[in-house]
């Protein structure tokens, strides 16, 4: 990332340096006096002792040592935290990027190792208002024990140090009302932008997830993808949307609160991955868990759950004999052979909600049904994620639904694919939007009605059912956007139906010289507006955007 500068330091930060050197248990003998620390008696579980009295109250001139008795077993992916209070004017200002380093001997022992780090001075690093603040500052702890902690501080300054303790590692900044934390490998180029560097050697063995808080609009850039979210909140960016192990990360925004690497939670296969659709179109496939597909949670509605297969074929045998027995005109409610629907198209993308699902499976139980691995994989899924649930040796519905969509696709039918199956998921679980999709059905004029129903059955929908007919006339309307309604409803999807001599009577007229027939463009163009303002309004989406953050290369 150009953004990022390979420096130790920004100019004109720091009028102080401060090193803090982390040492590890050490042998030899220790000729400088211990005595008892005031301001905090030990550090989990081993007492704490200082080399004099003014470091043993927490002031720190020229350089002090604290010794830990016994040396502490050093836990995994943890960081020692130090809080220094300062006075005076206070507000937000810059940090410098941190870096780890050998250290030396130490106190007359002979160490193990040691690891150095520069320390923010805190009169810089400012707050916001008068008063006193706390800063604390977190460096990640390398080695087996921890036995002596060195804190130099150069020239005639000073620090007040009030708390030594263990934290799970992170890396990056948060502020709140006690005041900031920080952590080594932070840039800070401007009040309002973030980065964080971790050397390889600091990396989290399992992967880093990025927590970031924010009050308003937020962007951040990882590798070449560049992401943004709209809107304040907190939200958690998975391990996998990073491309290697040692994690990079610009975050830019107006009032960022805090940006923070932290060990990547551990989802196994096939517990699902909550993420923003628009996050799941460009997710890595390397990142995937298993080659064939990987299965996501979308965020912002929990109980729906996102499949993103490798290629048709494998989109097929999860989910073909469920599309053929949901909505198929001739096959639904019954289980087809796999010999009955080898040769016919299922979908190139698929939807289906609770009920239909729990129907599904509850039909294969009575039958004694052979089903395929996927598809038994499928099974286990839903009811894992409580979407199916048994209820006295039935099988029953749960709560939400699934969608899928494929590699296969070109890149922008995925995004129309995902638009389209996304709105089909919202209209499952909410009432209220489902009943505002059958009053805009209701009103929609008679000739559109008539074309749009010849369409579906174009498609080989089941147009008898109703509900299926709604659902799949607001997903057409929403899977756009408004300003491609007019075209794809009055153009595109007329001319298909005027391509067939016994179903062109169903058209209102057409415009010869425009090429397309105005009564429906009209007609579909006025639900866009209509279905694009309630979405806006209820969930802050838009006709052809199930997505509330947007990315780009």
């Amino acid at each position: 990332m150009s953004r990022f500068h390979k420096r130790d330091r920004l100019p004109g930060i720091f009028t102080t340096t401060m090193v803090l050197v982390v040492i590890t248990a050490s042998c030899g003998p220790v000729s400088k006096p211990r005595v008892p620390v005031e301001f905090q008696t030990e550090l989990a579980g081993s007492l704490l002792y200082a080399g004099d009295r003014p470091a043993a109250a927490g002031h720190v001139a020229g350089t002090a040592e604290f010794f830990l008795e016994p040396p502490l077993a050093i836990p995994p992916l943890v960081s020692l935290e130090l809080e220094y209070v300062s006075g005076g004017t206070l507000s937000y200002g810059d940090a410098a990027r941190s870096a780890g380093k050998p250290g030396g001997k130490a106190g007359g022992e002979t160490d193990r190792a040691a690891v150095s780090f520069m320390l923010p001075d805190l009169p810089d690093l400012t707050l916001g208002g008068p008063g006193t603040a706390a800063f604390r500052y977190t460096v990640p702890l390398e080695g087996d024990t921890l036995g002596i902690i060195r804190i130099a501080v150069p020239g005639d300054s000073a620090l007040e140090l009030s708390y030594l303790g263990l934290a799970g590692r992170w890396y990056g900044l948060d502020r709140d009302e006690r005041g900031l934390r920080l952590s080594p490998f932070v840039v800070m180029e401007t009040p309002g932008s973030v980065g964080i560097e971790v050397p390889e050697s600091f990396a989290f063995p399992g992967g880093a997830d990025l927590l970031i808080r924010s009050g308003g609009t937020v962007s951040w850039t990882i590798g070449n993808i560049r992401f943004e979210r709209r809107g304040g909140g907190e939200f958690r960016v998975p391990s996998g949307v990073f491309p290697g192990p040692a994690p990079r990360v610009l975050v830019e925004g107006d009032d960022i609160r805090s940006v923070r690497l932290v060990p990547a939670l551990s989802r196994p296969f096939p517990s699902p991955i909550p993420l923003d659709p628009a996050m799941i179109l460009s997710y890595p496939v390397s990142s995937w868990r298993r080659e064939d597909y990987e299965v996501f949670r979308w965020d912002a509605f929990p109980s729906l759950l996102i499949f993103d297969t490798a290629d048709y074929a494998v989109q097929d045998r999860l989910f073909k004999r469920l599309a053929f027995f949901v909505e198929k005109a001739g096959y639904r409610g019954r289980l087809a052979e796999d010999w009955e629907i080898a040769d016919q198209h299922g979908w190139n993308a698929h939807d289906y909600r609770a009920q239909d699902l729990a129907r599904f499976f509850q039909a294969v139980q009575l039958a004694d049904f052979p089903l395929l691995p996927e598809e038994r994989e499928l099974e286990a899924l839903l009811f894992d994620s409580g979407i199916i649930l048994e209820d006295e040796g039935r099988v029953a519905p749960g709560e939400g639904g699934i969608i899928s969509i494929s590699r296969e696709s070109e890149s922008y039918l995925r995004g129309l694919f995902m638009a389209h199956e996304g709105f089909h998921g919202v209209f499952f679980i909410d009432g209220e939007f489902r009943e505002f999709s059958r009053r805009r059905w209701e009103g929609l004029s008679s000739p559109a009605r008539r074309f749009i129903l010849s369409y579906f059955d174009y498609q080989h929908y089941d147009t008898a059912d109703e509900y299926l007919m709604i659902n799949e006339f607001m997903a057409h309307v929403l899977q756009q956007p408004v300003s491609r309604a007019a075209v794809y409803f009055g153009e595109t999807l007329a001319s298909r139906i005027d391509a067939s001599p016994w179903r062109r009577t169903v058209l209102p007229e057409k415009d010869e010289a425009g090429g397309n027939w105005p009564v429906l463009a009209e007609a579909f163009l006025a639900e866009a507006v209509a279905f694009d303002a309630y979405v806006s309004g209820r969930w802050g989406l838009g006709a052809g955007r199930v997505h509330r953050i947007s990315v780009r290369e």
